[in-house]
Protein backbone atom coordinates (compact mmCIF):
# COMPACT_ATOMS: atom_id res chain seq x y z
CA UNK A 1 0.00 0.00 0.00
CA UNK A 2 1.13 3.04 -0.80
CA UNK A 3 1.20 6.05 1.65
CA UNK A 4 -2.11 7.64 -0.44
CA UNK A 5 -3.83 4.77 0.05
CA UNK A 6 -3.30 4.32 3.90
CA UNK A 7 -4.20 8.05 4.34
CA UNK A 8 -8.06 7.37 2.21
CA UNK A 9 -8.30 4.25 4.33
CA UNK A 10 -7.05 6.35 7.94
CA UNK A 11 -9.42 8.99 6.27
CA UNK A 12 -12.24 6.94 5.92
CA UNK A 13 -12.04 4.90 9.22
CA UNK A 14 -12.15 8.13 10.85
CA UNK A 15 -15.17 8.92 8.94
CA UNK A 16 -16.90 6.01 9.87
CA UNK A 17 -15.67 6.26 13.72
CA UNK A 18 -17.71 10.16 13.33
CA UNK A 19 -20.83 8.30 11.64
CA UNK A 20 -20.96 5.54 14.17
CA UNK A 21 -20.59 7.73 17.05
CA UNK A 22 -23.41 10.14 15.88
CA UNK A 23 -25.81 7.34 15.30
CA UNK A 24 -25.18 6.12 18.96
CA UNK A 25 -25.61 8.87 20.31
CA UNK A 26 -29.28 9.63 18.35
CA UNK A 27 -30.26 5.95 19.08
CA UNK A 28 -29.44 6.68 22.50
CA UNK A 29 -31.52 9.41 22.88
CA UNK A 30 -34.03 8.24 21.06
CA UNK A 31 -34.27 4.76 23.49
CA UNK A 32 -34.40 7.21 26.66
CA UNK A 33 -37.00 9.18 25.03
CA UNK A 34 -39.20 6.00 24.48
CA UNK A 35 -38.13 4.92 27.77
CA UNK A 36 -39.56 8.41 29.38
CA UNK A 37 -42.52 8.28 27.56
CA UNK A 38 -43.95 4.94 27.85
CA UNK A 39 -42.91 5.53 31.91
CA UNK A 40 -44.72 8.91 32.00
CA UNK A 41 -47.81 7.24 30.37
CA UNK A 42 -48.26 4.38 32.51
CA UNK A 43 -48.12 6.86 35.47
CA UNK A 44 -50.62 8.69 33.76
CA UNK A 45 -52.68 5.59 33.23
CA UNK A 46 -52.47 4.88 36.92
CA UNK A 47 -52.99 8.23 38.20
CA UNK A 48 -56.31 8.79 36.07
CA UNK A 49 -57.35 5.00 37.17
CA UNK A 50 -56.86 6.58 41.08
CA UNK A 51 -58.87 9.98 40.11
CA UNK A 52 -62.05 7.87 38.73
CA UNK A 53 -61.70 5.62 41.74
CA UNK A 54 -61.97 8.74 44.08
CA UNK A 55 -64.56 10.25 42.16
CA UNK A 56 -67.22 7.14 42.35
CA UNK A 57 -66.01 6.90 46.21
CA UNK A 58 -66.99 10.33 46.73
CA UNK A 59 -70.31 10.20 44.71
CA UNK A 60 -71.28 7.03 46.74
CA UNK A 61 -70.44 9.05 49.60
CA UNK A 62 -73.00 11.62 48.70
CA UNK A 63 -75.57 9.01 47.88
CA UNK A 64 -75.19 7.33 51.48
CA UNK A 65 -75.40 11.08 53.13
CA UNK A 66 -78.65 11.96 51.32
CA UNK A 67 -80.65 8.97 52.32
CA UNK A 68 -78.83 8.44 55.72
CA UNK A 69 -80.85 9.56 58.65
CA UNK A 70 -78.07 11.30 61.20
CA UNK A 71 -79.10 11.14 65.02
CA UNK A 72 -77.37 13.33 67.37
CA UNK A 73 -77.30 12.43 70.98
CA UNK A 74 -76.98 15.73 73.13
CA UNK A 75 -76.63 15.36 77.15
CA UNK A 76 -78.24 18.17 78.90
CA UNK A 77 -80.51 20.22 75.67
CA UNK A 78 -76.85 21.65 74.28
CA UNK A 79 -77.30 23.06 70.83
CA UNK A 80 -75.07 22.26 68.02
CA UNK A 81 -73.63 25.54 67.32
CA UNK A 82 -72.37 25.73 70.50
CA UNK A 83 -70.99 21.82 71.15
CA UNK A 84 -69.32 23.56 67.68
CA UNK A 85 -67.63 26.15 69.65
CA UNK A 86 -66.92 23.92 72.89
CA UNK A 87 -64.73 21.24 70.62
CA UNK A 88 -64.15 23.38 67.46
CA UNK A 89 -59.78 23.50 68.21
CA UNK A 90 -59.87 20.07 68.88
CA UNK A 91 -60.73 18.59 65.40
CA UNK A 92 -57.75 17.81 63.20
CA UNK A 93 -57.28 17.19 59.79
CA UNK A 94 -54.48 14.40 59.26
CA UNK A 95 -53.06 14.21 55.83
CA UNK A 96 -49.99 12.12 54.50
CA UNK A 97 -48.26 10.69 51.23
CA UNK A 98 -47.76 7.02 50.48
CA UNK A 99 -45.24 5.89 48.45
CA UNK A 100 -45.57 3.11 46.23
CA UNK A 101 -42.99 1.61 43.16
CA UNK A 102 -43.97 0.73 40.09
CA UNK A 103 -42.73 -2.49 38.42
CA UNK A 104 -39.71 -0.49 37.51
CA UNK A 105 -38.87 0.22 40.83
CA UNK A 106 -39.94 3.98 40.42
CA UNK A 107 -42.00 5.55 43.40
CA UNK A 108 -44.56 7.40 43.22
CA UNK A 109 -46.68 9.02 45.78
CA UNK A 110 -50.74 8.70 46.92
CA UNK A 111 -52.14 11.35 49.00
CA UNK A 112 -54.06 9.98 52.18
CA UNK A 113 -56.69 12.90 54.25
CA UNK A 114 -58.65 11.48 57.12
CA UNK A 115 -59.46 13.72 60.06
CA UNK A 116 -59.47 13.40 63.94
CA UNK A 117 -59.98 15.08 67.23
CA UNK A 118 -56.79 15.81 70.13
CA UNK A 119 -57.84 15.49 73.76
CA UNK A 120 -56.05 16.32 76.51
CA UNK A 121 -56.57 13.73 79.03
CA UNK A 122 -54.45 15.91 81.93
CA UNK A 123 -56.24 19.61 80.95
CA UNK A 124 -59.81 17.42 81.96
CA UNK A 125 -58.11 15.95 85.04
CA UNK A 126 -57.11 19.45 86.52
CA UNK A 127 -60.46 20.90 86.01
CA UNK A 128 -62.66 17.69 87.98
Amino acid sequence: MNNFQEKRVKSISAILMVAVVIISIFAGGFIGYLLSYFTTTKRLYNMENQLSKLQKQIENLQQTQNTVNITHILIGNVSLSKLYERVRDSVVVIRGIIVQHDIWGIPYYIQVQGSGFVYNFTARASRL
